[in-house]
């Protein structure tokens, strides 16, 4: 049934019985006419059955709506009835009224049908919790008075915050006496105070200290809600509270949830959460045609990782057909957008020609830039163009001085590398014993390369002088720390075989000097 013919019947009986002596029949007519904006038919029908006594019974009706359409409705069939200087004045009122009040009356009462229909959270540990976005306070804004502080960027509607009338733009400097130098710290205070009690806060605004206390709210409760009335950010925050147990306890399915409704609704860093995801197929199916639509539209939407990502895949062909020149104006946008492992990306399309005409001075210079930003592959990468002389002079000096800062950054190739020159001699002064550490150091992360190259050299993957120490800090004497394993070392090394739950042969290995390292650093942890 229409909505028109219901409103009309429900119309119909309150007519009715109002005014037993009009035919309803024939009044439903005319008043489904007037609602369904009609209003010639309407008067047609009144002039035809006479309808004046029906005035009263009409306007009772139609004015309860209050709406415009059912006081234009009454004054074209009652011009100069009874109620037409009401229905003037009252439909000159509601045309009157702006249209933004209008639905900001309508966003109301639909936010307070969501609210009522929001399912209880489940159960979570309670953290209190400001409503408030923060950032870094940037330079400048608080030179002035010589303090940091944590900017805030947005406010929660929801929380404590906005009713104790925290703005964006307030910058936290104190919080319960004690200094707010990054958004961290707000974050830590608030934490640890149970929801409910009261926060003092120190604040400045337009330059001027204010001081505000309110009670805090509960974090994931807050989230919860938000999440629920749509709001992508909190859904993207949800994610991270049920995948890490942040609040409630750990639930992949219920994170994963969260991060399809977050992408859903237009979330630039879930689009990109997801998709590597896909990616990766960790907790998804591996798909990754899915995984590069997802990577555009984190792009689209501003995110310059998903711009790489996108120029990453076109280069290797993942999920879509190898393309080095979409790969190459990809990379473009995304230094556009401040990513600067795209500098890395166009850099190497550069070198080898693809994508792009081979061009190794633009390709040295776009390393340096990716160097400047602690791109630790562009390191690798610009060494190995000063070694080569690609670009530019040969520099070896430059190429160790590289390879060095990567090695601090904990590349491993770069130990590789940087530990094959040292036991070579190749360009730089020859140290064997600094490369066989370099390359042990690579061996213990699993590196490939770096367990051959030992082998070639002829020395095991593991240091025997620090087995010997690690043995001896976790309470197994190995005898003298002289970096030559004897018999009891091996004994030694058989103790610990036994308390680990290893195979007991107490057969020297990478493997069992790594056992130890993790027992060592959990003992020292537990301390």
């Amino acid at each position: 049934m229409s909505p028109t013919i219901t409103a009309s019947l429900g119309i119909n009986r309150k007519v009715s019985m109002r005014m037993q002596k009009v035919h309803k029949a024939t009044l439903t007519l005319t008043l489904a006419a007037c609602l369904a904006g009609e209003a010639s038919v309407a008067l047609a029908q009144a002039r035809e059955y006479k309808f004046d006594p029906a005035d009263k019974a009409l306007w009772d009706v139609l004015s309860d709506s209050g709406t415009p359409e059912a006081f234009h409705s009454y004054l074209d069939i009652y011009p100069d009835g009874q109620f037409a200087d009401e229905a003037r004045e009252r439909l000159q009122a509601t045309e009157a009224k702006p249209t933004d009040e209008i639905r900001t009356l309508e966003t109301e009462d639909s936010q307070k049908s969501a609210k009522a229909s929001i399912p209880k959270p489940p159960p979570h540990r309670r953290q209190g919790f400001l409503g408030v976005e923060l950032t870094a306070a940037a330079s400048g804004e608080t030179d002035q008075i010589r303090q940091k502080g944590a900017l805030i960027t947005e406010v929660s509607q929801m929380g404590s915050a906005a009713e104790a009338g925290l703005e964006v733009g307030d910058i936290v400097v104190r919080a319960n006496g004690l200094i707010i130098s990054e958004p961290r710290d707000l974050v830590d205070v608030s934490s640890r105070i149970v929801p409910g009690d009261i926060i003092s806060i120190e604040l400045l605004r337009d330059r001027r200290r204010e001081q505000v206390s309110l009670p805090l709210g509960d974090r994931f409760e807050l989230l919860w809600r938000e999440a629920h009335l749509g709001k992508p950010s909190s859904m993207y925050s949800l994610y991270f509270a049920f995948r890490d147990g942040n609040g409630p306890n750990k639930d992949l399915d219920a994170a994963l949830d969260w991060l399809h409704r977050a992408s859903e609704a237009g979330h630039a860093r879930a689009h990109y959460s997801l998709a590597r995801r896909y990616q990766l197929g960790r907790g998804v199916e591996k798909d990754l045609s899915r995984a590069l639509s997802l990577f555009e539209k984190a792009g689209e939407a501003g995110d310059g990782r998903g711009m790489y990502r996108v120029g990453l895949m076109h280069r290797r062909g993942e999920g879509t057909v190898k393309n080095p020149a979409l790969a190459a104006a990809w990379y473009r946008r995304a230094i556009d957008a401040g990513e600067p492992r795209a500098l890395t990306g166009l850099a190497y399309l550069y070198r080898i020609g693809e994508g792009a005409p081979k061009d190794y001075v633009k390709a040295r210079r776009l390393y340096g830039e990716a160097v400047a930003r602690n791109q630790r592959s562009a390191h690798l990468a610009l060494a190995r163009m000063h070694l080569r002389g690609l670009g530019g002079p040969k520099n070896a000096d430059r190429a160790v001085e590289l390879l060095s800062k990567a090695v601090e950054l904990g590349h491993t190739r770069s130990m590789v590398v940087l530990g094959q020159l040292y036991v070579e001699g190749d360009q730089v002064r020859r140290d064997r014993p600094r490369g066989i550490r370099l390359l042990r150091r690579a061996a213990a992360e699993g590196d490939r390369t770096a367990l051959r190259e030992l082998d070639e050299v002829g020395v095991t993957a593991y240091d025997p002088l620090e087995l010997q120490q690690l043995l001896a800090k976790a309470g197994f004497d190995p005898g003298p720390l002289d970096g030559k394993p004897g018999r009891k070392t091996r004994s030694a090394l058989q103790n610990f075989q036994k308390v680990a739950g290893l195979k007991v042969d107490g057969v020297p290995s990478l493997e069992m000097v790594l056992a130890l390292r993790k027992r060592v650093e959990s003992r020292a942890g537990g301390e």
